[in-house]
């Protein structure tokens, strides 16, 4: 679940012990979906926003240290595009460099064409 929040006052020192911050904020809670004593985890925006490329987490593949990810290139075809990667916030992860925006690219699925195409070059 995510909720907006307007945040009034953040405390100054992480508690050593808990890791914890004061923080008060209100949370509009319609639903009564949260309650007293509950935990959550917060992401706060500490600088300024960017604008930037990303992609979902499960798009980007690995192999030797190197980033890709495919796109499709023709009738049950796909092409591997190398990537650098930047920042990570949730499950989305910018893309430095390697896509353009509009470009498409395959967002599940990405670990059986990696498979198949590391078994294509064995067999090369």
């Amino acid at each position: 679940m995510t909720f907006a929040a307007k945040v009034y006052f953040v405390g100054r020192e992480v508690d050593p012990q808990t890791n914890a911050l004061p923080l008060v904020a209100v949370i509009e809670n319609p639903e009564d979906k949260l309650r007293p004593g509950m935990f959550a985890q917060l992401t706060l925006p500490v600088g300024e926003q960017i604008t930037t490329l990303a992609v979902p987490e499960s798009a980007i593949c690995e192999h030797q240290g190197t980033k890709f990810v495919f796109r499709p290139s023709g009738d049950q075809q796909f092409e591997r595009v190398d990537v650098t990667t930047g920042l990570r916030q949730g499950n989305w992860t910018e893309i430095v460099d390697g896509l353009s925006e509009g470009t498409n690219i395959v967002t599940t699925g990405g670990f059986q064409l990696k498979s198949e195409l590391l078994l294509e070059r064995e067999e090369e």
